[in-house]
């Protein structure tokens, strides 16, 4: 990619250190990235001779709560979460940013901090750019500005159902939705699936906004079921139909 390593774009210092050389030209590429659906490959070469790429392990931030950001994200690979800490220092997780997503959404107005942080859940390769040039690519680009809508829209529609969930669900239904959701990327066609990694407890509970121990019991439980089975590294779903059932059985 010409330019790409003389490039001086600044990126968050925690993804500065961890920086590390990504192999092969595809492994930068952009067009993985769901955000770039219906982006012509004009205008997504050149956003992508201008992205700073960067390995992130898991727990290390590329966004600091409380900075004014001035650059934006794409998820190429691994998944982000979203802690917001409240006064009390409670951390509540909001929907975390999934393999091809866009993180940067405060740094487009420019004039607020960034309420949470953001970190990633597990190892994951990001590319950044700075917010001014993503903009400008933003006005000479139809598509990239749907793109950027939809993105809004989407974001919006997640942070909804999150509120919804968490004012009308037990405890005990939350970690079922979160099993659910955390499922349908290892989904088999026999009904099965697997969940690998496993976030831990505590992740678990401040994805649902509840203690370590509830979620202890809870998984104690769907073992004891055989609707959840552990295994190193993974968690298997044997009938993520009857994991389901259980949840609406829950919400009745």
């Amino acid at each position: 990619m010409a330019g790409f390593e003389s490039m001086s774009i600044s990126i968050h210092p925690s993804v500065s250190r961890l920086a590390a050389p990504v192999k092969g030209a595809s492994d930068r590429s952009l067009r993985p990235v769901c955000f770039f659906d219906g982006v012509g490959d004009a205008i997504l070469a050149e956003i992508g001779t201008r992205c700073r790429w960067a390995e992130v392990a898991e727990g290390e931030e590329i966004v600091t709560a409380g900075e004014f950001l001035d650059k934006v994200f794409f998820l190429r690979r691994g998944e982000l979460r979203y802690l917001l800490y409240t006064r009390i220092g409670k951390i509540v997780a909001l929907r975390g940013a999934q393999e091809g997503s866009f993180v940067g959404d405060t740094s487009l107005v420019g004039t607020t901090p960034v309420p949470y942080s953001v970190e990633a859940a597990r190892t994951s390769l990001v590319a950044s750019l700075p917010t001014r040039l993503f903009l400008e690519c933003v006005d000479r680009d139809r598509d990239l500005a749907r793109a950027l809508v939809r993105h809004l829209v989407g974001r919006e529609a997640q942070l909804a159902d999150q509120i919804v969930e968490l004012s009308t669900l037990n405890v005990q239904a939350r970690i079922h939705n979160e099993l659910i959701r955390l499922s349908r990327d290892g989904a088999r066609p026999d009904g099965t699936a697997v969940i690998m990694p496993v976030p831990t407890h505590a992740d678990l509970a401040r994805r649902v906004c509840t203690q370590r121990e509830a979620v202890s019991r809870e998984l104690s439980h769907l073992q004891a079921l055989g609707v959840v089975v552990r295994f190193e590294g993974g968690l298997l779903i044997p009938d993520v139909g009857r994991l389901k059932d259980l949840q609406i059985d829950l919400d009745l």
